[in-house]
C-alpha cells in the first residue's frame, strides 16, 4: 500500500494538498495539509512516494487523524545562509546550540546541545568535535555567561562558526537592561575568538526596530579567516581627488592585504549632501565608473562624502556583511551610518564609539615608496653639507594664505636657520603656492637654494625626493597633508606657522560654524565637564554636528600643538636640529581597528599591498 491510500486508510479521508508541482531534486517550500474545508488541486500520491533527498519528513503514525509532509529545510530555525556556508566548507559534523533545527544537508551529521548545561567535562555531545557550530537562541544565558559560553563553542569549531541571535536582553532581566545589540555581539565573539583566531564565524542578527540595522529587520556580520583561506577581499572607492585617493591607499596599504580600486565618476547630484543623498547611487555616473556587483567585498574603504552614498549603498546590499569605513571630515561627519569613521581631531567632532581620531591625515608615505625615492633622487641636494634641509610650502587655501611678503619673510628666516645648523636647502613649491610667492621665495634665496616650482604632470617633481632625502623637514602650517607625509617619512619635521585669511573667520556662514561648535559636547576631557550633565544648548548644537547638518570648522593650530605635544613635530621658531623623530604610530593604529572589524591583525608589510582592478 503506498502512502496515499495507507493516510486513507487511516483518517477515512481521501487527502487533497494545495501543492502545485514538485519540481524534481527541489525541497518543498510549504507544508501540506489534509483539511475537509480547503479546495484542493491535485492528489498526493505519487509526492508521497517520491525520493525527498533528505529535504522532507513524512508523518503519518498509529493514532494520526491527518498526514503531513514538512519540509524541514524550511520549517527549521537554521537559516539558508549558514547551512550554505557547512557546505561550502564542506564540514561533515554540526554541533547544534540553542535550537532544535536540524540541518537539511546531505552528509551533514547534526549534534544539539543545551546552552544552559554547556560541560565539556559532563556533556558527551559537547565532548565530541565538531566541523562547526551553530548557535541559535542565547537569551537563556545571562550576559555574564556569555562570552565564556562563546569560548567553550568556539573550541568546538574548527572551521566555522555560525548563529542567528536577536537583540533582546537575557531573559528574565529587568526591563532597564540594556538590550544585546550589534556592537555588544560583536564585542562579544572578538573577545571568545581571540582564543581561536583560525575560526571563520557569521553571524546574523535580528530585530523588529528599523534603527538598529541597515535592512530593516537583520543585520549580517561575518570575520575572521575566510573559510577558503585567501584574504579578506577590499574595495578602495576613488574620485578624482588626490587628497582622497592617498588617503584611502594609505589605508588599505597599512593592512597589507591585496586590495581593488574602484574609480567613481559623479554627476550633478553629487553635489547635494550625504545626508540627503542616504545609501543610494543616484550621484553615481554608473556609465564611466567601474562596475559594483557581487560578491561584495568584506571591507569598504571611502574618503570624502562624494564616496559616501555609494559606500553605504554597498553596505546595504550586502545586508550588513560588509564593513564600511569612512575617512575625512565631510564624509565621516555622521559615524552612526558606517562602521568606522576616521578623523582628525583637529575637526572637532562629538566623540563616537564608531569613532577613530588621529593627529593628521592617513598617507601612503610607505618604507617602500621612501626607498624608491631615495634611489632616485640620491643626488637632489648634490654634495651639500648636512644637515639636508628641505622646506615644503603650501599656499593660499579657504583659511590661510602666503602672499609675497609672507613668502620673502619665510625665506629668510629658513636660510638663516640652516646657515646656522651649517646645512643646504632644498624648497619644493605646490599647486596652492603660485607664481607670485614662488618669485619672491627665489628673489630672497639667490643662489642660497634651489626653488622647485610646481608644474602639473611634471615626472620630475622631486616632492618624494625631498622626503625620502631630507635630514630635517620644514612644512608650511596650512597643508594638514605635507605635515602628515613629513612625520610619516619620520623625519625630524618642523612647522612654519602661516598667517591665516582676515575674512576667513568672518564670513556669515564660519560665524554661525564657530558658534555651533563652541556650544557642541565634544566628550568628557574636551569642551565639557565629566561630572556636568550637558544642557540643552549644548545636546542640541552637538546633535546639529553629529547628524551632518553643520560642519565644523577645522583648527589647524589645534593640529600643530598635538603634534608638538605628541613629539612627532617641532614648532620652527626652535633651532634646526636632527636624531629626534619619533616613529610614526597613528596608520598603524587604524589599520589594527580595521583588522579587528574583520575578526582579523593586519598583515604588516615594507612594501605596498598588491592592487588589483581598473588601475591595476
Amino acid at each position: 500500500m503506498d502512502a496515499a491510500a495507507h493516510a486513507e486508510a487511516r483518517t477515512g479521508v481521501k487527502p487533497r494538498f494545495s501543492l502545485r508541482e514538485f519540481p524534481a531534486g527541489n525541497p518543498i517550500r510549504r507544508p501540506i495539509y489534509n483539511e475537509a474545508s480547503q479546495v484542493y488541486l491535485a492528489g498526493p500520491a505519487g509526492l508521497f512516494d517520491s525520493d525527498f533527498r533528505g529535504h522532507g519528513d513524512l508523518s503519518a503514525g498509529e493514532r494520526d487523524t491527518s498526514v503531513m509532509l514538512i519540509d524541514s529545510q524550511s520549517m527549521s530555525s537554521i537559516p539558508s545562509w549558514a547551512t550554505e556556508l557547512f557546505a561550502e566548507a564542506a564540514c561533515r559534523r554540526v554541533l547544534v546550540v540553542g535550537t532544535s533545527g536540524t540541518l537539511s544537508v546531505p552528509g551533514i551529521e547534526t549534534l544539539h546541545a543545551d546552552p544552559r548545561s554547556l560541560d565539556l567535562g559532563s556533556n558527551d555531545v559537547t565532548a565530541t568535535i565538531a566541523d562547526a557550530v551553530y548557535c541559535g537562541d542565547l537569551e537563556s544565558v545571562p550576559d555574564e555567561n556569555v562570552p565564556q559560553v562563546l569560548k567553550t563553542l568556539l573550541s568546538k569549531a574548527p572551521k566555522l562558526f555560525c548563529a542567528q541571535w536577536t537583540d533582546r536582553p537575557h531573559r528574565g532581566a529587568s526591563r532597564n537592561v540594556a538590550r544585546r545589540d550589534e556592537r555588544w555581539w560583536h564585542h562579544a565573539l572578538s573577545v571568545a575568538t581571540r582564543e581561536h583566531p583560525q575560526v571563520s564565524w557569521q553571524f546574523q542578527l535580528r530585530s523588529g526596530r528599523r534603527s538598529n540595522d541597515r535592512d530593516g529587520t537583520s543585520v549580517l556580520r561575518r570575520g575572521g579567516p575566510r573559510p577558503d583561506g585567501t584574504p579578506p577581499r577590499i574595495w578602495v572607492l576613488t574620485d578624482d581627488k588626490a587628497g582622497h585617493t592617498t588617503q584611502s591607499f594609505g589605508l588599505a596599504d597599512a593592512l597589507g592585504w591585496p586590495w581593488e580600486r574602484k574609480e567613481l565618476h559623479f554627476n550633478k547630484k553629487a553635489r547635494r549632501s550625504p545626508r540627503s543623498l542616504g545609501a543610494s547611487l543616484e550621484s553615481l555616473d554608473r556609465a564611466l565608473s567601474t562596475p559594483l556587483a557581487p560578491p561584495w567585498p568584506d571591507l569598504v574603504i571611502a574618503t570624502g562624502r562624494r564616496a559616501a552614498p555609494v559606500a553605504r549603498w554597498i553596505g546595504r546590499q550586502s545586508q550588513g556583511l560588509t564593513r564600511l569605513v569612512q575617512l575625512g571630515r565631510k564624509g565621516g561627519n555622521v559615524a552612526e551610518e558606517f562602521d568606522l569613521t576616521v578623523t582628525c581631531t583637529h575637526f572637532r567632532q562629538p566623540r563616537h564609539p564608531d569613532r577613530e581620531e588621529i593627529l593628521a591625515p592617513i598617507t601612503a608615505v610607505t618604507p617602500g615608496r621612501l626607498e624608491e625615492a631615495r634611489r632616485r633622487w640620491a643626488g637632489l641636494f648634490e654634495d651639500g653639507p648636512h644637515p639636508w634641509v628641505a622646506l615644503l610650502v603650501g599656499g593660499r587655501s579657504a583659511s590661510h594664505d602666503i602672499d609675497p611678503a609672507t613668502a620673502r619673510r619665510m625665506a629668510a628666516e629658513v636660510a638663516a636657520a640652516v646657515s646656522a645648523a651649517g646645512g643646504s636647502l632644498y624648497i619644493a613649491t605646490s599647486p596652492r603656492t603660485g607664481r607670485e610667492a614662488t618669485a619672491a621665495l627665489r628673489d630672497t634665496l639667490g643662489n642660497a637654494a634651489v626653488v622647485y616650482e610646481w608644474t602639473r604632470g611634471d615626472p620630475g617633481n622631486p616632492y618624494f625626493g625631498c622626503l625620502a632625502i631630507g635630514d630635517v623637514l620644514i612644512v608650511t602650517g596650512d597643508s594638514e597633508s605635507m605635515i602628515a607625509e613629513a612625520v610619516a617619512a619620520k623625519k625630524p619635521t618642523y612647522i612654519f606657522d602661516t598667517p591665516m585669511r582676515r575674512d576667513h573667520a568672518f564670513k556669515p556662514r564660519n560665524v554661525i560654524r564657530s558658534w555651533v561648535q563652541s556650544h557642541v559636547t565634544l566628550g568628557a576631557g574636551a569642551n565639557s565637564s565629566a561630572a556636568r550633565k550637558p544642557g540643552v544648548l549644548e545636546r542640541w548644537c552637538t546633535r546639529m554636528i553629529e547628524r551632518g547638518f553643520v560642519q565644523p570648522l577645522r583648527d589647524l593650530h589645534a593640529m600643530h600643538a598635538g603634534l608638538y605635544a605628541a613629539g612627532f613635530a617641532r614648532p620652527f621658531d626652535e633651532p634646526i636640529t636632527t636624531g629626534w623623530q619619533r616613529h610614526w604610530t597613528e596608520t598603524d593604529r587604524v589599520a589594527a581597528r580595521v583588522a579587528a572589524l574583520l575578526g582579523l591583525a593586519a598583515a604588516s608589510t615594507q612594501t605596498p599591498a598588491t592592487m588589483t582592478g581598473t588601475d591595476a
